[in-house]
């Protein structure tokens, strides 16, 4: 991720969050994140952030379900 706007979420409102490989429910589920992990935002679009997991896979999740720290 570009590091001039790189934001730290945590997965707040699941237990668990499917990381997408485009910003749509229906995409491929590339990985899966547990409540309160933490994750790089790198961008947010139309209810979806792209992010990077702490594995750096890099994906799409549902904005909702993040909460800044």
């Amino acid at each position: 991720m570009n590091n001039e706007e790189v934001k730290i979420f945590e997965v707040r409102h699941c237990k668990k969050l499917n990381v997408r490989a485009m910003p749509s429910v229906k995409a491929e589920v590339k990985t899966i994140i547990n409540k309160y992990e933490e994750v790089i935002v790198g961008s947010e679009s139309n209810g979806w952030s792209k992010i990077e997991t702490g594995d750096e896979v890099n994906g799409y999740v549902m904005s909702k379900y993040l909460e800044g720290k």
